[in-house]
Order: structure tokens, then sequence, then C-alpha cells
């Protein structure tokens, strides 16, 4: 059901985004673990890179997921709950931004963003660690 003045195209964007950042990880996980298993160099190369971009995804989807939220808060649209429920037009903007993670689905999705940074640092320095500890991030992330 809609109503008159709803605002529903960030919460869709969202859901896009979510649903984007779990596929993603899917994928950098199973490309992490081919890698990983893979015998010969250039097929470990292969998987490996496709897990980056796979991996690179993921960390687009969640931070688009978390600029989502961030609007949904700041600009108060109190038709989506969790706006409604842990903000309010009084609060400067720097509660605002905390009451993000004061729920468990903004705690959730800021762990997801530190894991993001973890895995993007590890896929720059980890060299020949890279494949199986991105396996775990990438499944940590899935």
């Amino acid at each position: 059901m809609e109503f008159i003045g709803e605002h529903l195209l960030p919460g869709k964007l969202g859901h896009f985004f979510v649903v984007l950042s779990f596929a993603s990880s899917l994928v950098a996980f199973i490309a992490y673990f081919k890698a990983a298993k893979a015998k010969d160099p250039a097929e470990a190369d292969s998987w490996r890179k496709m897990g980056r971009k796979a991996f690179i995804l993921d960390v687009i989807g969640v931070y688009a997921c978390f600029a989502t939220i961030i609007y949904i808060i700041g600009t108060h649209k109190f038709e989506y709950n969790f706006a409604w429920e842990h903000s309010g037009r009084t609060m400067p903007f720097k509660y605002l931004l905390a009451c993000i993670w004061e729920a468990q689905e903004g705690s959730f999705l800021l762990w997801n963003l530190w894991v993001c940074i973890l895995g993007l640092i590890l896929m720059r320095t980890a060299k020949k660690w890279e494949s199986p500890v991105m396996t775990v991030m990438s499944f940590a992330q899935f």
C-alpha cells in the first residue's frame, strides 16, 4: 500500500544495495576459495582477480547502503521504521549519525563497514596470503 507523499526510492535503493552486497560477497567467497585451492598459478591469479572485483563491488554495496541510511535519517523520512524509532527532528546531526548504530541493524552495518576497510587493506598487503585470508573475510561479509 502506498500513501501520497511517501518517499519509497531510498528504501528501494537500499534494498538493491543490500542484495548487491550479499550476492557479490558470495561471489568473492567462491572466487577466493577457488584461488586458494588452485594448483596452477595462472588459474589462481584469474580467480583472485575475480574475487577482488567482487569484493570491491561488495564494498560499494555496503557503503551505498550506509549512505542510504544516512540520507533516510538525515532527511527525517519517518515512513521508514528505522528512522521513526531511532531519530527525531530535534537531534543535532552528530546524534543522528550515532543513532544509525544504536539498533542491532546499524551495529551490524557498522561492523560490515570495518570489515570492508580491513578487507581492502588485506587485498593490498597480504600478498601470498590474500586468497585464504580473503576467503574468510568474504565469508564473514556473506
